[in-house]
């Protein structure tokens, strides 16, 4: 029997509220299915039987008790639920259950339930790990081996936010492609049955799309390998089977686990080292440790140099913008660092890589100051493709400007009408943004970039005379676009951007903890918006 609520309280009014209070802001678990260990809580079964099913949205269930509203905080010692049911599974009620989720890994529920007539119950549940046992047919074989092994499932991209509204994930990939039309390409199908020539989804993954169609997939980290690229066109040209294997085609391997060797510290550099926490199969994780910048005074960087355990999905450094943010620990759930920096402003990352180097143009140094009360965010999100733990780690190199550089990296982060933004339900709105530069000296910028939440669809910019300078549709991993030689803004010149921002036309609506449809506006969190221009640039 399933044994399930509904969460109907989102992430963004958690922040809110924390910060109307002005106390330390927590973040919620992911959503899940617990499994009760031992009897079931209510309704008549065998140990092992009953699972706790925390959605975020309303979903419908058969058996047990139905979907209720939950009462839902995080707080320091984990996520508390609260949630009470009239009656249900032949029992009299009111049945009220009262249960916190581990902040530390999330993974283990402890809690009590109480029936009228009935003593209290104590129970404890696990987080169910991984999909279901593979079948071995060739769809499973790509649901695993393909979208699981490249990262298409994470949070960030086709997983619970479904960029492009598209979700990747075990259960629901084969529903999301059939025959469904495209949301990036219009009078395109994800994926028709037996013509891959004519399925969007091979046109992505082998980089043939249209213009205005959006990147080749997967945007971070290795491309399809010529045997996936050859096992998934066949498995369209042979009808896209859920069940069975196409004839033919031999099973994809499963990559081994190979965690990361260290690199040596970096001559006349640093070295910092995030040693964070294991995972289980199957589970995912993002968050952020804060440590101290290890070095007093001004320090000229070359380049960041990064060895990641495989498993990554993003890496990001960030500055702390919070006086005294919590050091040497990891956070989980802190997406971007955003509770102590200013999300989406990082210093420099990483995509799903096991080794990358982010490095100044020549004659450029990044001058980074430390200190009291100065510290590095040092963000990681991973996925445990694997069957067995393996750890989030990531080592960080600081390279050293030899000599003395020419020019003095600075970075730009316009927030143009950001704060502004409110999108009505079932609209797609412009916000515009305009940057001037108002100082006396010439701004060359070597890289430019655009920050966007999960309902922006393109992010645009402009020169001072019109010329367009890129297009980005991607908003989970915006395009860094280099320029050598840098663009030269004069004093007075400006760049003029824009996003358009999709609530309930392509993307999904936002709606409010009761399910009404709302307005789209500023805010921290994915589900909010945000329309920022970040760039890198020198002045001398």
């Amino acid at each position: 029997m399933r044994f399930r609520t509904t969460l109907l309280i989102s992430i963004a009014a958690l922040v809110l509220a924390g910060r109307a209070h002005a106390r330390t802001v927590y973040f919620p678990c992911l959503d899940g299915t617990f499994d009760i260990q031992g009897a079931p809580l209510v309704v008549p079964g065998t140990d092992g039987s009953d699972r706790l099913q925390l959605l975020n949205v309303t979903t419908s269930t058969a058996g047990g008790c139905p979907a209720v509203a939950a009462k839902v905080r995080a707080g320091r010692l984990g996520t508390r639920v609260r949630a009470v049911w009239q009656g249900c599974g032949g029992v009299l009620g009111p049945h009220r259950l009262q249960a916190t989720i581990d902040r530390a890994t999330c993974n283990t529920m402890i809690g009590t339930i109480k029936s009228r007539g009935v003593p209290r119950r104590s129970f404890v549940a696990q987080r169910e790990v991984g999909g279901p046992p593979p079948s071995g047919s060739t769809w499973d074989d790509i649901n695993q081996r393909i979208f699981g092994a490249h990262g298409c499932a994470v949070s960030t991209c086709h997983g619970p936010i479904k960029q492009a509204n598209l979700d990747l994930r075990a259960g629901t990939a084969y529903a999301n492609l059939i025959n469904v039309a495209a949301t990036m390409a219009p009078g395109k199908t994800r994926v028709v049955p037996g013509n891959s020539a004519a399925s969007f989804l091979s046109q992505k993954v082998h980089g043939t799309q249209g213009a205005g169609e959006g990147n080749p997939m997967p945007l971070v980290g290795s491309p399809l390998t010529p045997l996936e690229l050859q096992v998934l066109d066949a498995w369209i040209d042979a009808g896209a089977p859920q069940v069975g294997v196409v004839p033919g085609v031999a099973p994809l391997p499963q990559a081994d686990y190979v965690p990361t060797t260290p690199p040596a510290p970096p001559p006349g550099g640093y070295q910092l080292v995030l040693d964070g926490p294991f995972l289980l199969p199957g589970a995912e994780q993002e968050g952020c440790l804060w440590t101290s910048i290890p070095w007093s005074g001004t320090f000229m960087i070359s380049k960041w140099e990064y060895a990641l355990n495989p498993g990554t999905h993003h890496f990001a450094v960030y500055q702390n913008r919070v006086a005294n943010p919590p050091l040497d620990q990891w956070l989980a759930n802190d997406f971007g660092c955003f509770q102590e920096a200013n999300y989406g402003s990082s210093l420099s990352g990483a995509p799903q890589a096991p080794y990358y180097v982010d490095a100044y143009p020549d004659g450029v140094g990044r001058p980074m100051t430390g200190g009291a009360g100065r510290y590095l965010g040092l963000n990681a999100h991973y996925h445990n493709y694997w069957d067995h733990p393996i750890q989030i780690k990531v080592w960080i190199n600081i390279y050293p400007f030899v000599g003395t550089p020419q020019h003095s990296a600075q970075t730009l982060y316009d927030l143009g009408t950001t704060f502004g933004i409110n999108v009505p339900p079932f609209t797609q709105k412009i916000q515009p943004g305009h940057f001037v530069n108002t100082t006396s000296q010439t701004m060359k910028f070597f890289s430019l970039s655009g920050h966007m939440h999960k309902r922006g669809v393109r992010f645009t910019a402009y020169r001072s005379d019109g010329t367009k300078l890129y297009d980005n549709y991607d908003w989970a991993h915006p395009l860094n676009v280099l320029y050598d030689p840098p663009i030269e803004l004069a004093p007075g010149d400006w760049f003029d951007y824009e996003c358009l921002e999709d609530n309930g036309i392509n993307r999904a609506v936002k709606r409010d903890s009761l399910g009404t449809p709302i307005a789209v506006t500023f805010g921290v969190t994915t589900d909010d918006e945000m329309c920022i221009l970040p760039g890198s640039y020198y002045t001398d």
